[in-house]
């Protein structure tokens, strides 16, 4: 009975250190899960920091117009690392950051501190770049290690606390990329640039031309500053008379008309773009040929092409046949008795380039998109295509055909005027495919860059639906393999067909295809206007808006001022990085 009393005992003595033993196991246990769990949010914090570093690193190679490759990796590192430095772990900002010791490259970093640095990736083998600082450098990599330090040893105070070096990497670029832009070349590209209308008729007592510029203005209603102008009322066909022969109020031409048009105080033959870009015009010395616009009259015998030589003789004289009438080139350039007479070739080939230049918002939106390529192809693998459109040609389209070199016909000057045999006019409406080869210049970008944008002329209105669906209809035909797709519409107008441009959007949705939308809205075309086109290029969700329609992260960008297109073009570029690894 005794025996059996003590076993009882015993037995009531093992299950109070059982309990004991197995509450010490459980919280030790729990310590160690607490730790892991807290090591891995650790973990994620920290990649979520070289997550935002390798995305704002990338986004500055992206946009960045350095022409260095070196300064331009720099100053990628330089965005990464302050990115990096914004963020934290467990509310400690990761400030207390250095590169590795040059002495002894794998030393872990102390607690609570941060080792990082930086690689820069081919992504076309898919290793560091070599030799360093190579263009081929276009992803960023960002490597961090961070000295965590266990909470448990910080409660049990251990003189040499424990620390576990976390490591995690994170890779930032533009993706290999196939890019469709969509450019507006509608009539209102031309309605910022500074014009003269002039009126060229005779002077019958002195027996001379005689230049009155009848009005100085900023852009001009319903014409266009380059050929095709389509000028209309009240431009005077009977005073103009031909290109290069005498005003239509000479007595050898003369008609009633005309001479009513040379009394009138509006009526024009001419319309010319002030070169040096003001009104009134000054003069404008051409840098690349050094010639001289002294005067509007010399614009118009210009444009006219009426002081070339070769074509008109020593221009001192009326010729008493054939179609120059010329000899007024030396008042037109204020030459002097017995100086030469000033005529020039390349005068008619330089008014045409420079007026190009200077037409706006035009020559501002060519010059944000050559920035734009030059930014991609240097920072990028990116391939272009390039589809042009307005509101519609004789043939019922809004663009152009595949092949670059189609182009579009209108009247010259103006519908009641076809001397010269500038009618019909060739206007560029270019048509750039996709091109999916791997050789140095399957990317068309020097075409686009060099070749296509230069010739572009105002002509008609907006129509983007057709061109959307050609973008489109690139993007699936014609897509290198594992490159995301892209469309770019830039426009300055409305939409006249909402309908189609929005099922092109639709469809683009379909296909994972973003557009990103960019909308030129000068003060001039009035705030109505510019709410418009809001509401069709909008990215806002839940709208019938280009960009919300395509969605796949599209968005839209709004500009007022064409100065500030530059920027709105390289911020399309920080968008469209994005974390690689």
């Amino acid at each position: 009975m005794q025996m059996r009393s003590r076993r009882r005992q015993t037995g009531q003595m093992v299950s109070p250190f059982g309990i004991l033993m197995g509450a010490l196991i459980i919280l030790t246990l729990g310590f160690v899960a607490f730790e892991v769990a807290r090591m891995v949010i650790a973990r994620d914090q920290l990649r979520a920091a070289t997550d935002a570093a390798a995305l704002a690193g990338a986004a500055s190679l992206a946009s960045s117009d350095l022409s260095d490759v070196n300064t331009s990796h720099t100053a990628a590192e330089t965005a990464a690392q302050q990115m990096y430095t914004l963020n934290d772990i467990f509310g400690t900002v990761l400030s207390q950051t250095a590169g590795p010791d040059p002495q002894n490259p794998s030393a872990p970093p102390v607690a609570g501190h941060t080792i990082i640095s930086y690689k820069w990736i081919d992504p076309s083998t898919g290793q560091e770049a070599q030799p360093p600082g190579s263009a081929s450098g276009r992803v960023l990599e960002v490597d961090a290690t961070f000295g965590y330090q266990p909470l448990f040893a910080g409660i049990f105070g251990t003189q040499n606390p424990i620390v576990f070096p976390l490591t995690v990497s994170s890779q930032g670029g533009v993706p290999k990329m196939d890019l469709v832009i969509c450019f507006d070349v509608s009539g209102s590209m031309c309605d910022l640039t500074k014009l003269s209308l002039v009126k060229r008729s005779w002077d019958t007592a002195n027996n001379k031309v005689v230049y009155s510029t009848t009005q100085q203005t900023t852009g001009f209603p319903s014409s266009y500053d380059p050929y095709p102008q389509r000028l209309g009322s009240p431009f005077s066909t009977e005073l103009r008379n031909t290109e290069n022969g005498p005003p239509g109020n000479h007595p050898s031409v003369g008609s009633a008309a005309a001479a009513t048009a040379a009394a009138s105080a509006t009526a024009f033959t001419d319309q010319v773009v002030n070169l040096d870009a003001n009104a009134p015009f000054q003069q404008y010395t051409d840098s690349a040929t050094g010639l001289v616009f002294p005067n509007v009259d010399a614009l118009l015998e210009a444009s006219r092409g009426n002081l070339d030589p070769t074509n008109f003789g020593n221009g001192s004289s009326l010729p008493s046949s054939g179609k120059s009438f010329a000899y007024t080139a030396k008042d037109a350039l204020q030459v002097g008795p017995g100086e030469p007479n000033g005529l020039d070739s390349r005068y008619k080939s330089a008014y045409d380039r420079v007026a190009l230049e200077k037409t706006e918002p035009l020559h501002s939106s060519v010059v944000a998109v050559q920035n734009f390529l030059d930014l991609m192809q240097k920072n990028t693998q990116a391939h272009f295509g390039f589809v042009a459109f307005s509101g519609g040609n004789q043939d019922g389209g809004s663009i152009g055909q595949p092949g670059g070199a189609t182009v579009e016909t209108e009247k010259a000057i103006a519908s009641n005027y076809s001397c010269a045999g500038r009618d019909p006019y060739q206007v560029p409406m270019p048509y750039i495919a996709l091109n999916p080869g791997t050789g140095t210049t399957d990317d068309n970008h020097d075409l686009i860059r060099d070749t296509v944008l230069p010739k572009l002329v105002p002509y008609l209105g907006t129509v983007f639906g057709d061109a959307l669906q050609a973008a489109i209809t690139e993007l699936k035909t014609h897509q290198r393999p594992n490159s995301s797709r892209v469309i770019l519409l830039f426009t300055d107008g409305l939409n006249s067909d909402n309908a189609a441009a929005q099922q092109a959007a639709k469809d683009a949705n379909k296909e994972g295809i973003p557009i990103y939308t960019i909308g030129l809205s000068i003060a001039e075309h009035g705030a109505a206007d510019q709410q418009q086109q809001v509401t069709i290029l909008t990215d806002q969700t839940g709208t019938q808006g280009i960009a919300a329609l395509s969605g796949n992260g599209a968005t839209f960008t709004q500009v007022s001022n064409p100065s500030d297109l530059n920027s709105a073009f390289q911020e399309i570029a920080r968008r469209l990085t994005q974390l690689v690894k």
